[in-house]
């Protein structure tokens, strides 16, 4: 069997209506949280830039965080937190400064649940009450 170009190349998820305006909002959120206009946003939001798992693309998200017990707390909604499955390496523009992570996927039902509960604490606005 001869394999083209096109049998090679990975076919993209199409992207539901939901996702839209985050797919529009992100570069425009990274580059504003990645200048010095971002700083009064970045109490709670910061870029993470991480390597895909799979594609080793470099992929880079605003996220929202809460620093809790020495380390960051980011909620892990959507498709990106899979690659953080057995730790990984990354970078985030933190408060205007460039820092070097590393993350980890929680998985066990407390923890998810201890975090959750702690990121509530700390930023309340952040978190939906789930309960």
């Amino acid at each position: 069997m001869a394999l083209t170009q096109s049998s090679t190349r990975r076919s993209r998820r199409t992207p539901n209506r939901l996702e839209l305006p985050f797919i529009l909002l992100n570069p425009i959120m990274c580059r504003l949280l990645s200048s010095p206009l971002g700083r009064g946003l970045s109490g709670r939001l910061m870029v993470l830039t991480f390597q895909g798992r799979r594609s080793g693309r470099s992929f880079s998200l605003p996220v929202s965080y809460v620093v809790a017990d020495g380390g960051l707390l980011v909620p892990g909604g959507g498709f990106w937190k899979r690659n953080f499955e057995g730790g990984r390496e990354a970078q985030a523009s933190l408060r205007g400064k460039r820092v070097s992570l590393y993350g980890s996927l929680i998985r066990e039902p407390a923890e998810v649940e201890s975090a959750l509960v702690t990121m509530q604490r700390v930023n309340p606005a952040g978190v939906l009450d789930l309960r």
